[in-house]
């Protein structure tokens, strides 16, 4: 098979669809690439499909994808000092994702009181 890929530790780069694809690839050692650009693929665009009628896409301990309406709001670009621009006057810009605070068998909560008012202080 070749050297194996890994995923980017650089936050800025995010992961890809080629990662994902990648990922299935050598999971399910059964499909060929083509295979697992097709199983990746169409689970994209069920979940497309299914927010651009409305549904929200959740994910169990990860989070929920979602389009939400907003108030339109009026505002300057920093940057070039163009304005004004109006946000959230549509629903095309206001793809929305919430997380999960953490997944409930998080390694690092073993043992942690989660009882609500309190910080929880992770040990390293």
């Amino acid at each position: 098979m070749g050297s194996k890929k890994h995923l980017s530790t650089d936050p800025r780069t995010g992961i890809t669809r080629a990662d994902i694809t990648d990922a299935v690839y050598r999971r399910h050692g059964g499909l060929t690439k083509t295979e697992a650009a097709e199983v990746v693929n169409k689970i994209f665009d069920t979940m497309k499909s299914n927010l651009l009628n409305g549904r929200p896409v959740k994910i169990q301990n990860f989070g929920v994808f979602e389009i939400a309406s907003r108030k339109g709001r009026a505002g300057v670009n920093p940057v070039t000092g163009e304005g004004p621009l109006t946000q959230g006057d549509s629903t095309e810009g206001n793809f929305v994702f919430r997380a999960n605070r953490y997944a409930p068998d998080y390694p690092g909560l073993a043992g942690q009181d989660l009882t609500p008012g309190g910080a929880i202080e992770l040990a390293d």
